[in-house]
């Protein structure tokens, strides 16, 4: 069945807007329209133009965004590492020597929500201050072990 795929590159021809690698009966085309140098120049005099906007302050919306991203991400990682924690790490006998940890870990899953929904600093320093709490208890119950 793969035989019939193995030269389904080899019809299309190299243009100015992808580059063509081949390794062996292996092809890959990588079309890169979005990366072209005078699509990028382009578009960028068309935003540029748009609104009367100064190019400073593209550069600071474009900062913004970029930030944003980031902020959302480190939510999303945060909240995925305590789940880990949550499920792999910690056992019932824990939840009985530290009686509130649900309630830590409920607290700082929907401090992750809340972080990666706004630009609030009192929720990131609440949500340092959860995970700092459960670091705590996981660096004790190492010490134990």
């Amino acid at each position: 069945m793969l035989s019939g795929f193995e030269n389904i590159f080899d019809e299309k021809e190299r243009n100015d807007y992808s580059s063509h690698f081949s390794s062996g009966s292996r092809h890959l085309f990588i079309y890169n329209d979005y990366y072209n140098a005078d699509k990028f120049y382009e578009f960028k005099k068309r935003v540029l133009s748009a609104n009367g906007e100064k190019i400073e302050l593209l550069n600071y919306k474009n900062t913004l965004t970029r930030c944003i991203l980031v902020k959302e991400e480190h939510a999303r990682i945060c909240k995925e590492e305590l789940l880990i924690l949550w499920t792999d790490f910690f056992k019932p006998e824990h939840l009985e020597k530290y009686p509130n940890l649900h309630e830590t870990f409920w607290k700082a899953a929907k401090l992750c929500s809340k972080n990666n929904q706004e630009v609030n600093i009192e929720s990131a320093e609440l949500l340092i201050g959860a995970v700092d709490e459960i670091a705590n208890i996981v660096h004790a119950i190492q010490e134990n072990h």
